[in-house]
């Protein structure tokens, strides 16, 4: 027997949190603090609990609910999150949702489950091992994502990591790059370059600020500083984030945004300042989180899904291999309106930015 509660308490966020943290199936996509920073866009959120008859946490569902005009999304990205053995509990979780969001009059609602499109992977612990056509619940829902605003994930990019092996995990490791990249590594390891972690408020917002200037120079677009601070902070307070930046000669050159969620480094955002001498600061940092991935026992390093094709070419030179996940599923709730809604898609996603803008103004 189950109990399910739909909640906003902070007691029950920090536990959610926690259980994230200690389930390989944890995701930074259901941490609270990432589902809070949307209502600086007027979107609301809320966390399904479920717990078994002793009162423990075994499962739950993050939810955001996103309103553009008459438009109400009703979103869970990259969940639910459910512990080892308890995977009965899924479809029931799915039944929930949906009724919840006809409750909330959302005109759909979306869930994009962390269930592998291998069953056969390597990394099968840190996802959902299910049989989808016995999920009744499935029944009537599309593919494809039609959530906007909204962060979704389409699975890892994982760097394997080996302790099965002979010689040193970080062997198998540096092994596994291709020759451009175990070039780039020894140069940067010979340039001097200095690995230091920003830690106050003071340094994270200088750190961010680096990133923002990368952003605007190489034309896409991060979150503002005011609107993702408490997002950082808290994360950081809990060890469920941290910024490493790269210093030479006392000047920082280069950092990286990394949560620490799931039993896993992942790589979320990073930027570099550009030098007229390349001293290989990009390659310097995502070893360096490598060999912190390997002190903490980790399997292997997320360095992320995503970016242009020369940011994914130099992800797949460390040996970044591309783990899918199953495209995200909704529901039509209000045909109608989301037809209206459907169409309007394409001019959201050209206008993201003035829409997130308008967003602010108007919550």
């Amino acid at each position: 027997m189950y109990k399910f509660e739909w909640t906003k308490s902070k007691k029950e966020l920090d536990e959610w949190d926690s259980f994230l943290q200690a389930t390989p199936r944890g995701h930074y996509l259901q941490v609270s603090h990432w589902l809070t920073s949307y209502t600086r866009y007027g979107f609301g959120y809320e966390l399904l609990t479920v717990r078994d008859s002793d009162g423990n946490l075994v499962a739950g569902l993050g939810v955001v609910i996103s309103k553009v005009a008459m438009f109400k999304g009703y979103c869970c990205p990259c969940g639910p999150v459910i512990a080892d053995g308890y995977e009965e509990v899924l479809n029931d979780i799915l039944e929930a949702f949906k009724q919840r969001a006809i409750e909330k009059k959302a005109i759909f609602c979306q869930v994009n489950m962390p269930l592998f499109t291998d069953p056969g992977t390597a990394l099968i612990q840190h996802g959902l091992s299910v049989d989808t056509s016995a999920l009744s619940a499935l029944r009537g829902a599309y593919e494809g994502d039609k959530a906007r605003g909204i962060s979704s994930i389409n699975g890892f990019r994982s760097v394997l990591i080996r302790y099965d092996q002979e010689g040193e995990p970080y062997d198998y490791v540096y092994g596994s790059f291709n020759k451009n990249t175990k070039r780039n590594v020894k140069k940067a390891s010979k340039n001097g370059l200095e690995l230091k972690f920003a830690t106050t408020p003071e340094k994270v917002e200088e750190t961010y600020h680096l990133l923002e200037h990368n952003g605007e120079t190489q034309g896409y677009s991060v979150r503002a500083w005011e609107d993702f601070k408490d997002t950082l902070l808290g994360m950081m307070e809990k060890g469920m984030c941290m910024m490493p930046y790269c210093e030479f000669e006392g000047k920082m050159l280069g950092a990286l945004i990394i949560f620490n969620v799931g039993k896993r480094l992942t790589y979320v955002s990073g930027g570099t300042i550009r030098e007229e001498r390349d001293l290989k600061v990009g390659h310097f940092l995502h070893n360096e989180m490598l060999k912190l991935s390997i002190e903490k026992g980790y399997r292997f390093y997320d360095i992320s899904v995503g970016g242009s094709p020369g940011v994914t070419r130099f992800k797949e030179g460390f040996n970044g291999r591309h783990v899918a996940f199953y495209e995200p599923r909704y529901w039509v709730l209000s045909p109608l309106l989301f037809k209206a809604y459907d169409k309007a898609l394409p001019y959201f996603k050209r206008h993201k930015v003035l829409v997130s803008k308008a967003l602010k103004l108007f919550r």
